[in-house]
């Protein structure tokens, strides 16, 4: 099957993509890298190749999702602004991206004969309840958001109801997991990078109860959706088991990274839900769903990755630092052989300079002409044919008109 997969870049998008394409389907991957990493892109076509196609835009670009769907069986729709803070400080900006958007993705799809198309919705869409959660629960979206995405699922259902699209609705839970950072806002990799980088931990409230579900749960979950091409209309919940407070997840970090850490508590923030608690029965009975991963295991699987992401950052900066210092102690060097001879009462004052460094050219003697050699740059300027430096360009120069240059 060859899907569409908008927002493939992103956290979630990345792994979905992963599975897909680890079951042999073709992904054609669309983003605007406002959110997703091209270090995700990048790993992908390392592993899978000509198997995934990569395209930036914008899935408000009808020529562009048009010529993207031509050839495309089914579509999985992730693309979104996903934080409650930005569509709390710009909800009109944030609309245009998660409804009108989604509406975009709609009509293309229904135009293009598409045999399914899976919408990423959002537990925002729910207002707060001490019981689970199931498909039939009041919705009460207390953000921007949460009314983005609930708007955004009546529209799912208009057009399956109006042009036949086969469409299925998952709503995601907590999601966490590998290649997911901190400026999510979500509180795992929150309290993950916090704890390693030996920083204090905000938590806010702490007694706030959430169905964490691992993200390669989700990709799977997706999978089996997009895969379902009987069921005219799903409406499911994809989330973990059980619910876990905000301080049990803080906690069981703290057990698997075995480093104490600051904490400090705030108010739980004025839109936030006390309690938000999955049922996935409708899951478990369609797409015969059940999440694989603990919630120890998948923590110390984001851990574990979190852990080599910032070793390789490490090593990254410590190979750049190496580097720049041998860089700098050279051009110290340079720059003091040749304060002495410029300081030289005896030393012509016909020197010659690189118009790029501002160093002065070193004249050598060789069989066939002279050259002129950077001192900071280490070009070689045959300035006797050319007057033009032969690599970077630059013109020669004399002291007679040489800029006055202040001394590093």
């Amino acid at each position: 099957m060859k899907i569409l997969v908008t927002g493939f870049a992103g956290f979630i998008g990345y792994h979905v993509t992963r599975e897909l394409l680890k079951n042999h389907h073709e992904v054609v991957g669309l983003d605007n890298f406002s959110t997703g990493r091209m270090e995700n892109v990048i790993d992908l076509l390392d592993e899978f190749g000509d198997q995934v196609e990569v395209n930036e835009g914008s899935i408000n670009d009808k020529k562009l999702i048009m010529s993207l769907m031509r050839d495309c069986d089914s579509v999985i729709h992730l693309a979104a602004t996903p934080k409650i803070s930005r569509s709390i400080k710009d909800p009109k900006g944030t609309a245009i991206t998660n409804i009108v958007g989604t509406i975009n993705m709609l009509e293309c799809a229904a135009k293009s004969g598409i045999k399914k198309f899976i919408f990423a919705s959002s537990s925002s869409i729910y207002g707060d309840s001490v019981r689970s959660l199931n498909e039939n629960s009041f919705q009460y979206p207390n953000n921007p958001y949460g009314l983005q995405k609930w708007s955004a699922e009546q529209f799912c259902k208009y057009y399956n109801e109006k042009f036949g699209l086969k469409v299925g609705i998952l709503r995601y839970f907590n999601v966490y997991g590998e290649r997911q950072f901190p400026d999510s806002g979500a509180v795992i990799p929150s309290f993950i990078y916090g704890i390693m980088k030996n920083d204090s931990v905000q938590i806010n409230g702490g007694l706030q109860t959430r169905s964490y579900i691992y993200v390669g749960d989700v990709a799977y979950a997706t999978r089996l959706a997009v895969e379902d091409l009987d069921n005219d209309l799903m409406v499911m919940n994809i989330a973990g088991l059980r619910a876990y407070t905000v301080n049990e997840i803080f906690n069981k970090i703290v057990f698997e990274i075995g480093r104490p850490s600051e904490v400090f508590y705030l108010p739980m923030v004025k839109t936030d839900r006390m309690n938000s608690m999955a049922d996935i029965d409708e899951a478990k009975r369609i797409l015969g769903f059940m999440p694989f991963e603990t919630i120890e295991r998948g923590i110390q699987n984001t851990i574990d990755w979190v852990r080599e992401f910032m070793n390789e950052k490490n090593r990254e900066l410590n190979i750049e630092e190496k580097t720049s210092n041998k860089i700098n102690q050279k051009v110290k060097e340079i720059e003091s052989k040749y304060d002495k001879i410029r300081n030289d009462p005896n030393t012509s004052k016909d020197l010659t300079y690189c118009d790029q460094s501002g160093s002065m050219l070193d004249y050598q003697e060789t069989e066939e002409r002279g050259k002129y050699i950077c001192s900071q740059l280490g070009h070689i300027d045959n300035f006797e044919k050319l007057g033009f430096c032969n690599r970077c360009g630059e013109r020669k120069q004399t002291e007679s008109d040489r800029p006055t240059m202040e001394k590093k």
